[in-house]
């Protein structure tokens, strides 16, 4: 009850505090316009005029929980590989194209989601859209690339071990989320396993416009952005899988671990458990409290920490 009381105290201390700095200042944001292409694809698009580029992120919900727990990486070098070949373009193509424009085209995945973003110019918008489009729809995932990739992140996973940080942190997911697809970690044994059917198999289980958010903020006019779009991504036909739902993550016993390592410089200390649910109500509440009590570098911990001590 105590603790219940407590939370409560600090949501109430966190709405005086929201509502006085709304009162202090007031954010005037544009118009968002919401709309679906045919095959599903969402788009929220946002005008800003201050200064002339295109921001785009794309989620596509999914991530890294859809991989077979022996072939855990395949759809993190998947992400990676969409930017390495597609039926136009070569790697060297694509990386000399968005440096050209002195733009970033990044892909990556987490454990929900995969994603990609698109930063340019507002003159470079009709390029920086036709890569990001090709990256996603017509990826080849070529041999050399998969290799050479692999080589990279086998040679980052056999190091784990002379970073403290990392080991902490590896041991921390494994125990916390055991049993469950947030505790698979990439091992050697598994990137070694991934094959080219395992990217491709990856690629059709993560990326389909029907699970696929597009969200583009710039100088732009929304109608004429929402055309180019259109000719880019609306005959893209939708696999029409049904999305994996991610098992509850089960709650563990308290447990204490040490982990001798008699050259460290530095102590590494993890404190976790299980917290709120991504779909939970509570859970921007938290995200703001954890950003204002300790979980950035703004922080009143860190600011405590650092500065005052």
């Amino acid at each position: 009850m105590r603790s219940r009381l407590r939370i409560a105290a600090l949501y109430c201390v966190l709405i005086v505090l929201v509502c006085d700095s709304a009162a202090a200042q007031q954010f005037h944001l544009s118009p968002v316009t919401r709309t679906r292409l045919a095959n599903g694809m969402r788009l929220v698009l946002m005008e800003y005029h201050r200064a002339p580029t295109l921001t785009v992120r794309v989620v596509c919900s999914g991530g890294t929980k859809l991989d077979p727990a022996e072939r855990t990486g395949a759809t993190s070098l998947m992400t990676t590989l969409l930017k390495r070949g597609t039926n136009s373009r070569t790697a060297p193509q694509i990386a000399e194209a968005i440096d050209y424009l002195g733009g970033s085209l990044e892909t990556g995945a987490d454990d929900e989601r995969t994603f990609a973003s698109l930063d340019v110019l507002k003159k470079d918008a009709d390029l920086g859209l036709d890569l990001l489009s090709d990256i996603l729809r017509h990826p080849t995932f070529p041999t050399d690339e998969l290799e050479r990739e692999r080589g990279l992140l086998v040679s980052s996973l056999q190091s784990i071990g002379e970073d403290p940080g990392r080991v902490a942190s590896y041991v921390l997911s494994d125990v916390m989320f055991s049993g469950h697809p947030y505790g698979r970690q990439e091992t050697v044994s598994s990137i070694k396993a991934v094959t080219q059917e395992d990217i491709a198999a990856a690629y059709r289980s993560a990326i389909s416009p029907d699970r696929m958010i597009l969200v583009a903020v710039g100088d732009f006019k929304t109608a004429e952005l929402a055309a180019k779009l259109n000719a880019r991504f609306a005959d893209w036909t939708a696999v029409g899988a049904s999305e994996a739902l991610t098992p509850p993550v089960p709650r563990p016993r308290i447990r204490r671990i040490l982990i001798d390592k008699p050259d460290a410089t530095q102590t590494q200390v993890r404190l976790a458990g299980v917290g709120i649910s991504r779909t939970s109500s509570d859970y921007d509440a938290a995200e703001l409290a954890s950003a204002i009590l300790g979980g950035g570098f703004t922080s009143r911990l860190v600011d405590e920490v650092r500065v005052n001590r």
